[in-house]
């Protein structure tokens, strides 16, 4: 099996470099990030070729027939910072879409120097900010493609060891760390989620699907709610525009295929799916007898209704499942019980993203979290029954964040959200002796937990100078 597994990967790797057209198109919008109004005139340069082109009445600019390769492009705008977007990759016979955000800043006519460097400067955010595009994630050494993985090595960050993406954050908890997509909560991008926390062994995210990370270590706005932590915000980019792409992947994580394209000519969608090979790979004496399997799918669909509406559907899953059987547990020395381990996890939401004119915009979004555990382990000599959970946790999550513009030196964001939770835990603990005689009592819970927990929020920047800004909430 492991033979088969190696031809596959060779034939997808000779599909890829035997494409006929050594060429693709690079193409994007350019937005105002203050209201997401697009920006008309734009100058795009690509610095390795020399060539330029300048954004259009809708923000939209285009480079077509590019040689396949990794390219600098820049971009420029009269009151607005300098953004230079390294590492572009452009695939043949595909489109490589780059969409930026640009700052507008203070301009004097007389004696300007215009300075601007290789990283990504987030206008009006804590120092503890770092940005990742998604060709940073999926290059990072030892990160396997792993998004949680490429931030082990920030100053900021320490790790309970190397199996399990556990971010302890200026010393807190792995519980204190929250992710958004596309103003989505997702509360754990991991497969194998540890219930309450937020690591997990392995990451869920379709690495191509991510057009950038920005991870806040700390001092980040009060618009993120209840975490202590940090906050990781995920931007999902959108899919293809002007035809349909299919696209197979083999990695460590998996293999899997994607398809995206477009909707009339209003949105797109994109879909991708996921599947583990370590079972076909790996030999349970080498396990403890315990093979993981697993499997993950994302999808987003954008349909733009005009100019100043924009609705995205988001949808994250996650099936996991371990299967330590009686007679493999006989087996081997590693481990002392058998059983099993089912879990899914679902995220499923809506979001609104609705553009008032200059002064601002607001994003609305709907969304639904499913988890559901289930565990059944016994001991092996004995057979005795050790523990069972069969637990579901719901929530219904409504949540409005606004962002407006009073002037330069001022500038707010607001808003609410609203979580409703309904649960049933079902959880058994048998009576147990360890070693040294000490005994504890069987313990059920089988309990119903409604709650609702809502909260408002606002921020407020103000620049008082160049050198001196002040942010509260």
């Amino acid at each position: 099996m492991k033979q088969i597994v190696l031809l596959i990967y060779f034939a997808i790797i000779s599909l890829t470099y035997s494409q006929n057209s050594p060429q693709g198109i690079l193409e994007g919008t350019v937005v105002d990030d203050n209201n997401k109004t697009p920006l008309i005139g734009v100058n795009v340069f690509i610095k390795d070729k020399n060539i330029g082109a300048a954004s259009d009445e809708n923000g939209f600019y285009q480079f077509k027939n590019l040689p396949v390769g990794t390219y600098t492009v820049q971009y420029s705008y009269l009151g607005y910072d300098k953004v230079i977007k390294t590492d572009v990759i452009v695939r043949p016979k595909r489109t490589t879409y780059l969409n930026i955000n640009l700052y507008s800043s203070s301009v004097e006519l007389e004696n300007v120097v215009v300075e601007s460097g290789y990283f990504t400067e987030i206008d009006n955010k804590p120092l503890g900010t770092v940005n990742f595009s998604s060709e940073e994630v999926r290059r990072a050494p030892g990160s396997a493609g792993d998004v949680s993985r490429i931030l082990f090595g920030l100053p900021s960050l320490a790790k309970v060891n190397d199996s399990r993406n556990s971010l302890i954050v200026r010393g807190g908890s792995p519980i204190e760390n929250s992710f958004y997509i596309d103003n989505i909560e997702i509360p754990n991008i991991n497969h194998f989620p540890v219930e309450g926390s937020s690591d997990g062994p392995i990451g869920i995210l379709n690495v191509d699907f991510i057009e950038d990370v920005n991870f806040y270590s700390g001092g980040f706005s009060s618009i993120y709610g209840d975490r202590l932590s940090s906050i990781m915000e995920i931007t999902f980019r959108e899919g293809a525009k002007d035809n349909i792409q299919p696209q197979i992947n083999l990695s460590m994580q998996g293999f899997g295929a994607a398809i995206e394209g477009p909707i009339s000519k209003k949105g797109s969608y994109m879909v991708s799916g996921n599947m583990s090979y370590l079972d076909l790979i790996l030999d349970p004496k080498e396990t403890g007898g315990a093979i993981p399997r697993y499997g993950d799918a994302q999808a987003k669909v954008v349909y733009n209704f005009n100019e100043n509406n924009k609705l995205t559907f988001l949808e994250v899953l996650s099936i996991d499942q371990i299967n330590l059987d009686y007679e493999n547990a006989l087996k081997t020395e590693l481990t002392n019980v058998f059983g099993r381990t089912d879990g899914v996890t679902n995220v499923a939401g809506l979001n609104w993203q609705y553009i008032w004119g200059k002064s601002g915009y607001s994003n609305t979004s709907l969304s639904h979290t499913y988890f559901g555990y289930k565990r059944d382990y016994s001991e092996t000599k004995s057979k005795n029954h050790l523990f069972a959970n069969n637990s579901k946790e719901n929530t219904l999550k409504l949540r409005n964040v606004n962002y407006y513009k009073l002037d330069d030196n001022n500038k707010f964001e607001f808003g609410f959200e609203t979580k409703y939770n309904f649960s049933n835990f079902d959880v058994l603990y048998e009576a147990w002796e360890d070693h040294y005689g000490n005994a504890t009592p069987r313990l059920y819970v089988d309990n119903k937990i409604n709650s609702v927990k809502s909260g408002i929020f606002a921020q407020h920047r103000m620049k008082i100078s160049e050198r001196l800004k002040l942010e509260y909430g």
